[in-house]
């Protein structure tokens, strides 16, 4: 998943994707792409970094949705006495 989410990852499948508006990807050009193997501590070290960072990922977007809720009510509130 990472690599298929990643640039060169990206590169691969518009490589082989077909159609305008909605590209299609058949499992032949699929079983075609040439992904990286690396070693097994390596991909675990990977996820364990991937979880972090979407973790982190999850809670500045919650902070960010109590400062947006925060402005709303401020704005709301803008001119009321």
């Amino acid at each position: 998943m990472m690599f298929l989410n990643s640039e060169r990852g990206r590169q691969a499948l518009d490589a082989f994707s077909k159609g305008m508006t909605l590209s299609m990807l058949s499992l032949k050009d699929l079983a075609d792409i040439e992904i990286p193997v690396i070693s097994m501590e390596k991909q675990q070290e990977m996820v364990k970094q991937y979880e972090e960072l979407s973790k982190k990922l999850r809670q500045i977007r919650t902070q960010e949705n109590a400062v947006m809720e925060k402005m709303t009510v401020l704005m709301n509130g803008c001119g009321r006495r």
